[in-house]
């Protein structure tokens, strides 16, 4: 199979996995959302329910701006995937790393504020939006590995001159 067939593939399979990650971080966003006028009012009279929103809001944009450069990113890779130059090699294995580190990063940053939360009681759409996070968690280890096969592959042939 010619290389740039593959990185195509790669990196199409990638914008869709890419995605529907992002349709998860949107259902999650809006089922959140709908508790922030409550979490904003509790905010005002609690620094700690003020420091919850706030990690709140960086963990789900963190995973969005992740999984919005990893759709731009692989749409843009797979539009010169089947174009084998230096400079094309190149610019996969530098996407490729930038955004396994992003989606790692946000793995990590999601994972460390929704991680050890569970279901709440009685609140059915919060609890929904918190497994959802944990999904995209999840969701995001898997386009940091397809990140780093496509990014490997570039390398080996930037390398290997072919």
């Amino acid at each position: 199979m010619h290389t740039g067939l593959a990185l195509l593939c790669l990196d199409l399979t990638q914008a869709g996995w890419s995605a529907r990650t992002g349709l998860d971080c949107c259902i999650a966003i809006g089922a959140l959302r709908d508790y922030e006028a409550q979490s904003e009012r509790a905010a005002q009279h609690s620094a700690i329910a003020a420091r919850q929103l706030r990690k709140t809001r960086t963990a789900q944009a963190s995973a969005a701006a992740a999984v919005s450069a990893s759709i731009l990113s692989s749409l843009y890779l797979g539009s010169a995937a089947l174009s084998t130059p230096a400079a094309a090699l190149r610019a996969h294995v530098l996407l490729a790393a930038l955004n396994l580190a992003a989606s790692l990063a946000a793995r990590a940053h999601v994972l460390s504020f929704w991680g050890p939360k569970g279901k709440v009681p009685l609140v059915g759409a919060f609890s929904d939006a918190v497994e959802r996070s944990k999904a995209v968690a999840r969701r995001l280890a898997v386009a940091a590995a397809v990140w780093g096969v496509a990014g490997a592959l570039a390398a080996l042939v930037w390398v290997g001159g072919r």
